[in-house]
């Protein structure tokens, strides 16, 4: 009698390890998860990041060559805009201070604060964040941009330049 309260001993430790080693398995595979969601993000963000700062080297040779005021600039912003085949949600110039100088799109305010932009700066840190808009999560990045020379300037204007592009993944037909 003794032997078969000993087997049942044991059996008891072997169910204890069987659960245990499930619920390992489930936290495991629930870290795994998360993971493979937040690096799948942080792939998504770097490669629109790439593109926009492709976009922005073609706007900034174009803001380069035009003559600078902001009926023109907003004409250069709304093409960029249609060249973009739908990838830009918005662009937007800004002066240092915050104004707008011109821009297309639906949002005509900076969506990052003058503190926020200055900390970064100052940290040789990008300006980026994800914004959730009505037409889903958009991608703003914040682009140094040099205007041409306007008569009584000494050199070329620096401005700041706010494009975004959408995050969501395009359906493949």
């Amino acid at each position: 009698m003794a032997r078969s309260g000993e087997r049942r001993g044991h059996y008891r430790w072997f169910q204890l390890w069987i659960v245990l080693g499930a619920a390992t398995a489930v936290v495991l595979l629930a870290n795994s998860i998360s993971n493979y969601l937040f690096v799948s993000q942080r792939v998504l963000v770097e490669a629109v990041r790439r593109d926009l700062a492709g976009q922005v080297a073609a706007l900034d040779k174009q803001l380069r060559a035009a003559d600078g005021q902001p009926s023109n600039l907003t004409d250069l912003l709304n093409q960029a805009q249609r060249t973009s085949n739908g990838k830009i949600t918005w662009i937007q110039i800004f002066d240092r201070t915050g104004t707008a100088i011109a821009f297309t799109g639906p949002q005509s305010h900076p969506s990052f604060s003058k503190d926020y932009v200055e900390s970064h700066l100052r940290g040789r840190q990008p300006v980026y964040k994800t914004v959730q808009t009505p037409s889903g999560e958009v991608l703003a990045e914040l682009f140094s941009v040099r205007l041409p020379q306007l008569p009584g300037q000494v050199g070329p204007e620096s401005k700041m330049a706010e494009i975004a592009t959408s995050l969501e993944i395009p359906a493949v037909l």
